[in-house]
């Protein structure tokens, strides 16, 4: 599993590595064509050729993956560790507001906020994404922190004078980093899957952007006639979660 999502990271990172093919030069005469010796995938309906498609549609897709796990492993950290060190009324305030946000599905919420507005790029998807979804990484940090904060070690770091500040970052913090570690390699791949959902339904990415979303939502009413354009981007986009 992970020399496979390797090998989707540089595949988003550099794709000519994997074709020399420009994704964006089209001949009508081709399309909709299956697979073949010039062209493995066959091509799209507009006569590009379909396996650079592919290969270029994992920047866009694993790139809001990568940039959301970030931000929400970044507020979960934050919220998670103001909660479990303070404990008290600053607890109680963050765990309600949590569970506001928990209350509200990750794609519906995501669709919500979309709609509103008028471009929606790379950091538009990871932002929507980023606000409902970082709950889940702030509790192992909240529950972490609880657990260590008691600790020997940390209460000889505040009987030297150690700051808060310091005291949390240098002691506290690395404890749990751990755990999110484990939930970030899991939740990745549901973040590239909603991507993946919101462009098929038509809220997510625009054209003429390139992502195995999109090409999914254009393939739906071709299953007959052209299977493969459903195939291959479902295919890689399967495995790239799995």
């Amino acid at each position: 599993g992970g020399s496979l999502f390797l090998v989707f990271t540089l595949m988003a990172i550099v794709p000519q590595a994997f074709t020399r093919t420009d994704p964006r030069s089209c001949d009508l005469s081709y399309s909709a064509q299956g697979p073949s010796a010039d062209a493995w995938f066959g091509y799209d309906v507009f006569g590009c050729d379909y396996f650079a498609n592919v290969v270029y549609g994992a920047r866009v897709s694993m790139s809001i993956g990568l940039v959301t796990i970030l931000g929400v492993l970044i507020i979960g950290l934050l919220v998670g560790a103001l909660a479990g060190y303070y404990g008290g009324w600053i607890d109680s305030v963050l765990a309600r507001v949590t569970d506001v946000f928990y209350g509200l599905p990750l794609i519906l919420g995501a669709l919500v906020l979309l709609s509103v507005l008028t471009t929606r790029g790379v950091w538009q998807i990871s932002m929507a994404l980023i606000v409902f979804g970082w709950m889940t990484a702030m509790r192992p940090v909240r529950a972490t922190v609880v657990s260590v904060k008691e600790a020997d070690y940390v209460q000889a770091a505040r009987a030297l004078g150690g700051s808060t500040r310091r005291v949390l970052s240098r002691h506290i913090l690395p404890n749990a980093v751990a755990p999110l570690l484990v939930y970030a390699t899991i939740a990745v791949g549901g973040i590239i899957a909603a991507e993946a959902t919101l462009s098929f339904l038509g809220i997510g990415l625009q054209r003429p952007a390139i992502s195995w979303g999109l090409q999914i939502d254009a393939a739906q009413n071709r299953l007959r006639d052209a299977s493969h354009l459903l195939l291959f981007p479902s295919l890689f986009l399967s495995v790239a979660v799995l």
